[in-house]
């Protein structure tokens, strides 16, 4: 855990950020209670370009109605996400899934064959192996679709890896679909 110090509405706050659980706790100084806000929360979100945390306009009605109005606080700017952000983020995407690709394909598929264990799969149950590729990619796709689900209905949960994770991994598995495709071609 990391910690700062920051005074919001005349209140000294210790701030300790919580890497394994992703989130944020804002301890009073003075009564030492504590609030806590998961990224992804819908009060806490996460810049993935630079790493920084942002507090929501929702973040900030929460504290509004559980500690008073906040100092400087203007209304809400609306959100506008560069073209040099945009790009930063294909730039890094693509590093990661480069090692992404190489560590899961030794592991799962060994160092010959990209696709041996979606074959290997597919025919111990007797199905093609996009099949086996549907169900394996289904599962992040699924994880995704709660986020949204969750965003949208204000919920907060612990989860296994961070989102932009199942995103990174359906784009390789969007690649691997696109080696069967070619695979089909030749």
């Amino acid at each position: 855990m990391s910690n700062n110090d920051i005074t919001m509405a005349n209140k000294e706050y210790a701030i300790l950020y919580d890497i394994y659980h992703d989130k944020l706790i804002f301890r009073d100084a003075a009564t030492n209670q504590a609030l806590e806000f998961l990224v992804g929360s819908g009060y806490l979100e996460m810049n993935s370009v630079n790493g920084n945390f942002y507090i929501t306009h929702k973040g900030f009605e929460y504290l509004r109605e559980h500690e008073g109005p906040l100092e400087d606080e203007g209304e809400p700017k609306p959100s506008v996400f560069s073209h040099a952000d945009f790009d930063k983020i294909i730039e890094d995407t693509i590093v990661k899934i480069r090692e992404l690709s190489k560590k899961k394909g030794g592991e799962y598929a060994g160092d010959e064959d990209r696709l041996a264990n979606f074959r290997r799969i597919g025919n111990s149950l007797g199905l093609p192996m996009e099949s086996v590729w549907a169900v394996h990619t289904a599962k992040h796709w699924d994880a995704i679709m709660q986020y949204i689900r969750d965003q949208r209905e204000g919920k907060s949960r612990d989860r296994m890896e961070p989102i932009e994770g199942r995103v990174d991994d359906l784009i390789v598995y969007a690649l691997l679909f696109k080696a069967m495709l070619a695979e089909r071609l030749i």
